[in-house]
């Protein structure tokens, strides 16, 4: 199996992108909170939040991918 090298700009931007997003996700929180009553603001908050990866049992998804866990060169 040949051993890939970490490229600094491939990483530099995968950063910047993650950074982004970060920041991202709370205003979008706050948008959909803007586009429902006053009682179901947290729970539109908390929405935007979740990052789900495959299901269990089909019911609700794990957090597989939370923070990049998992996530390799190879």
């Amino acid at each position: 199996m040949k051993q890939l090298a970490i490229n600094m700009d491939d990483t530099a931007w995968v950063l910047a992108a993650m950074a982004r997003v970060m920041l991202m996700t709370p205003v979008v929180g706050l948008f959909y909170g803007g586009l429902v009553s006053s009682k179901t603001v947290v729970s539109m908050i908390g929405l935007s939040f979740l990052a789900l990866g495959q299901d269990i049992s089909g019911i609700i998804g794990c957090l597989n991918y939370t923070i990049m866990n998992g996530m390799g060169l190879g």
